[in-house]
């Protein structure tokens, strides 16, 4: 996405010195993204919300060390995501079958008009159902690059694989999303 490392270098260390302004520019900044990657993982906004709350918890308790080529985005997004599966296993749930719960909108689509508005509500269903039926790890590759914005190398730091193991990973993981959406249509 193209975050400016060294404006997060500092960020880092003054959050790490207590700085709560350093805190709420981090949180203003990445907010929407994580909320979105753990909304659509999880396929519900309240454990979403709770799960991101976890994540500004830790990262307040114990902010990552400022580094040369530390991205937060990575760090925060490999948070979100060990909590999301802890969650899972702590609920005895099988992160491989999450597809099988309901899955609620997160965001509402819109649009110029109501026509525009009820097609693009109905695609974006579509793609949520589509994204509810793949493999966590194959939403989680998805979401980490198309929802969350991060580079394929940044995505396979978060998943803790080789950069190009992600890519084929992800590259599988399109092809089972446009089978899926080509199935639906």
């Amino acid at each position: 996405m193209g975050w400016d490392a060294e404006r997060e270098q500092q960020w880092l260390a003054e959050l790490r010195d207590g700085d709560e302004a350093a805190f709420r520019l981090i949180y203003q900044s990445y907010r929407p993204r994580l909320y979105s990657f753990l909304c659509r993982l999880s396929g519900r906004p309240d454990v979403a919300e709770d799960l991101l709350q976890e994540v500004w918890l830790r990262l307040a308790a114990r902010p990552p060390e400022p580094r040369t080529g530390l991205l937060l985005a990575p760090w925060l997004f490999r948070v979100a995501r060990n909590l999301f599966v802890s969650y899972l296993r702590n609920r005895g749930r099988d992160p491989g079958r999450t597809g099988e719960l309901d899955f609620l909108e997160c965001r509402p689509a819109t649009g110029p008009g109501p026509l525009e508005v009820l097609a693009e509500r109905e695609t974006v269903r579509c793609l949520e159902r589509a994204l509810q039926r793949l493999t966590l790890t194959d939403r989680e590759s998805v979401l980490l690059v198309a929802a969350a914005g991060l580079t394929p190398a940044e995505a396979a730091g978060v998943q803790g694989i080789r950069p190009e193991a992600f890519r084929q990973r992800l590259a599988r993981a399109r092809a089972r999303l446009a089978e899926l959406l080509r199935s639906m249509a």
